[in-house]
């Protein structure tokens, strides 16, 4: 995606105790996160590592938990995480067992914008019982997927990236994203599954008339440039509405 952004939340290293990484900033954009850790070494007479990131609008103060690895490390070895809920600025925090002597990985990977996040799927109006078995990382993961998905038929009628968006592309990519992580772990025909399927097919058929032309929401708006004539601005025709 064009604009993912590649993030190091720990270097590889060996801890001692329980402490947090850097600040990092994914910018003001950027919501959700697709990490890689790699644990190479644990000390102790029965090893774990419990691992967070946390998120803050401003780097400086106001931490709080986006996500938590959902099981305590106790093997060596590589681990994928997605992570939603995110503000611009993240860090890693780790809590050693109690009886951990010390512990050796790293975190990195990729920080992604996306046009609906886990914190919208409320929004397309399926029952709670619908996502209980479906993990925090499969509703991230669906929701880069469905707007991969959206800019493939955007792209055909709007300059990407978009420089900004609604409720409107929100809700059709919250419906997107819900059938992608459904479909990770099985679709079933029957009960709500099946109005989750009916949503996600007038998404598509919503982002097909944007591709075609024939559809403009008003909240949507693209990179085509301004254009200039001796210094002056001329603004492109202005978006049509729906």
């Amino acid at each position: 995606m064009a604009e993912a952004l590649a993030i190091v939340l720990a270097a590889s290293a060996t801890v001692v105790a329980n402490g947090q990484g850097a600040a990092v900033d994914i910018g003001a954009r950027r919501t959700v996160l697709v990490l890689d850790v790699d644990v190479t070494g644990l000390a102790g007479s029965s090893t774990s590592v419990v691992l967070y990131v946390e998120t803050s609008a401003t780097g400086v103060g106001g931490w709080a938990v986006a996500a938590k690895l959902d099981q305590a490390i106790v093997s060596e070895g590589p681990i994928g995480w997605n992570v939603g809920r995110c503000k611009q600025y993240v860090r890693l925090r780790w809590e050693l067992g109690a009886t951990t002597t010390s512990a050796t990985f790293a975190a990195s990977g990729v920080a992604h914008v996306v046009y609906a996040g886990p914190e919208h799927i409320e929004s397309v109006g399926i029952p709670a019982d619908a996502l209980e078995d479906i993990a925090e990382s499969d509703l991230v993961a669906g929701c880069i997927a469905a707007t991969s998905e959206a800019d493939g038929y955007l792209g055909n009628g709007l300059a990407l990236p978009l420089q900004s968006w609604g409720e409107s592309l929100t809700l059709q990519c919250a419906r997107v994203a819900v059938w992608n992580a459904v479909s990770f772990r099985g679709f079933q025909p029957e009960g709500p599954d099946q109005a989750i399927r009916d949503n996600w097919k007038a998404a598509i058929r919503w982002f097909e008339r944007i591709g075609a032309g024939t559809l403009s929401p008003p909240d949507v708006v693209d990179s085509t440039p301004d254009e200039y004539d001796a210094g002056s601005a001329i603004a492109s025709a202005p978006i049509r509405g729906w």
